[in-house]
């Protein structure tokens, strides 16, 4: 089967009508999916599950049908896995809501600092376990192996190391062994410590399959005794390997391609409002994918979230820039992009989502399909005192946060994690900025789609992978917000000319960005003076990349009157339309007296 010669027998089917299932919520392709998993002659179930449709409860009300119930027994192991650790911890994080037991989490060595006791699966993690066991001499020796110096470790005996090695591996042992759930990586099951001590597993489940290309899934597919495999994936989001020649297919799809597995689709989304999931639930799954929710379950009363669904344009005023960098795969520099106004536009979206207090900015996320405007809105964010007040670091999965990143070269140069593979999810003080890549299989509240293209010639790279919009289209719960420009957009690819349509039949769509923003028509933002004398004054100049602006209005006519031009937050130039004292600029706040003058 997995060379694609032999198509697998299946019982398509079974409708599990005697099955007592564990979980009171399930619906029907969720049970039947669990029926076919189960049924006997059944060796293969692939799985087809679209965003939101509830694979993590599909994978966990199958592991408690396989383990022992009543006396009946399926399966005495279980391996649980995916291509990455993120994928991996939400399924055991799954497992523990439900207090199934036996679970037992294997971390990769180089990253079990990630897992502390106090961390939401740190209790079913091996390392934490076995630690604690260990002899005082082995720790010790263990801690020296792990993050000592050169000299410490070269006081170390063979013995001495033989030793506390073999004392940990006795105990790991015996927790493997113990255990009936083990939950890893996919790559991760040829560790020694997994290999040495299976004899059996008849059932292995791997999540997010289409993630994973073909030589890894090979890999928990070659353990001994498997007698069952259930492979949960979703042809229609990306692979974690799409531009990588000869492994951008997963085994996933392969199997579907040389039909020999007939693919089970969950059908039911629990996660978007209708509004949100519409266009993907027509335009990518033909219609077959049904919303489980109502909009009443899914609205939100906040400013700037003016329906579930928006999108803010600025047209052609606004251009991309190109940021060399270099591939995270080959390491060859090659051109990427950011676009500095329309970074700025997000930050200002932001604060207008949580002006009133309703609403945290935890809840929002920003996605982006290119790292450097990812690196940049991330230092935005850093760096603003209404979105940071305490003036917090970025932090970044998988990554020591200790280093100093206070200027966008030295982001980017963090660029690769301590095992050296890109970042997956920035975080600044809640709000997470990811790329698109990264940021599949997770959800949030309101999630902000920064396109970054920008040009009139309707160059819009691989924003045209139609997998690639799909997972962008589907992360949020109750806002989609997505900003950039829709000319540019339209014209670059037949699929984002059909969503402009479809944003524009929806009355989705935001062209005056300083009126949506509550700036003025110079996009400069206007806050209330005290003191009475009539006069308003913005900051600086919101949008764009000019110098910075400070301008004096008049409430009344609204007519431009007294203003001070500033470059780069450093000068002051006085203009011939009134007198006024510059006290103080700094961090771009001008803090000015106007003298008694009328306009």
């Amino acid at each position: 089967m997995l060379l694609g010669q032999t198509k697998v027998f299946q019982d398509i089917y079974s409708t599990g009508e005697n099955l007592v299932y564990y979980s009171s919520r399930m619906n029907d392709s969720q049970k039947r999916i669990v029926a076919h998993a189960l049924h006997g002659e059944n060796a293969v179930t692939l799985v087809q599950g679209p965003p939101g449709t509830g694979k993590t409860t599909v994978i966990v009300e199958l592991v408690r049908q396989f383990l022992p119930n009543d006396g009946k027994s399926y399966s005495n192991k279980i391996l649980l896995c995916a291509q990455t650790n993120a994928a991996v911890d939400n399924v055991c994080e799954g497992l523990l809501k439900m207090r199934v037991a036996d679970i037992l989490r294997i971390v990769p060595a180089v990253r079990e600092d990630d897992y502390p006791p106090e961390h939401a699966i740190g209790s079913v993690c091996l390392h934490n376990l076995v630690n604690p066991l260990l002899s005082e001499c082995t720790r010790c020796v263990l801690r020296v192996l792990k993050s000592g110096t050169k000299a410490d470790k070269k006081a170390l005996s063979k013995k001495e190391i033989k030793s506390a090695l073999a004392e940990k591996s006795k105990i790991s042992s015996a927790f493997i062994k113990g255990s009936k759930i083990l939950i890893t990586t996919a790559i991760g099951c040829k560790s020694p410590i997994i290999v040495n001590n299976i004899v059996n597993i008849p059932v292995v489940i791997m999540d997010e399959a289409t993630q994973c290309n073909v030589p890894t899934s090979l890999v928990p597919f070659s353990m001994p005794g498997l007698k069952k495999i259930v492979i949960v994936g979703d042809d229609k989001q990306l692979s974690g390997f799409s531009e990588i020649p000869y492994l951008e297919k997963s085994l996933f799809v392969r199997l579907q391609e040389t039909k020999m597995v007939v693919p089970l689709m969950l059908d039911t989304q629990y996660r978007m409002h209708p509004d949100i999931s519409s266009f993907s639930r027509n335009k990518f799954y033909n219609g077959e994918l049904l919303d489980g929710i109502g909009a009443k379950h899914r609205t939100l009363d906040i400013p700037g979230l003016p329906k579930p669904l928006t999108f803010i344009t600025y047209g052609h005023k606004y251009q991309e820039s190109i940021i060399l960098q270099p591939s995270p795969v080959t390491g060859i520099v090659a051109p990427s992009y950011r676009n500095r106004s329309e970074a700025t536009i997000v930050v200002e979206t932001i604060k207008k989502l949580i002006s009133k207090g309703q609403f945290t900015q935890d809840r929002i996320a920003i996605i982006t399909p290119y790292a450097p405007q990812r690196d940049l809105l991330a230092l935005l964010i850093m760096k603003d005192k209404v979105l940071n007040p305490l003036g917090l670091k970025i932090k970044e999965e998988g990554m020591n946060t200790g280093n100093d990143e206070n200027d966008l070269e030295s982001v980017s140069l963090q660029r690769k994690s301590s095992t050296g593979k890109p970042p997956t999810v920035m975080t600044v003080n809640g709000i997470s900025i990811s790329s698109v890549d990264a940021y599949q299989g997770r959800e949030q509240d309101v999630v902000i789609f920064s396109c970054v293209r920008s040009n009139r010639a309707g160059r819009i790279g691989f924003l045209s992978d139609a997998r690639r919009l799909n997972v962008a289209l589907t992360r949020a719960r109750y806002g989609l917000i997505m900003v950039g420009n829709r000319f540019c957009l339209r014209s670059g690819d037949p699929l984002w000319e059909d969503l402009m349509t479809h944003f524009d039949n929806n009355g989705a769509i935001i062209t005056d960005v300083n009126r949506y923003l509550g700036l003025d028509r110079r996009g400069r933002k206007i806050v209330p003076r005290d003191g009475g004398n009539g006069f308003t004054y913005a900051s600086n100049d919101i949008i764009g990349d000019a110098g910075e602006t400070v301008e004096l209005r008049g409430e009344e006519d609204g007519e431009d009157g007294y203003f001070v031009e500033l470059s780069d937050d450093e000068g002051a130039s006085q203009s011939d339309r009134g007198s006024r004292i510059v006290d103080h600029v700094a961090d771009g706040i001008a803090e000015m007296q106007l003298m008694a003058r009328d306009i």
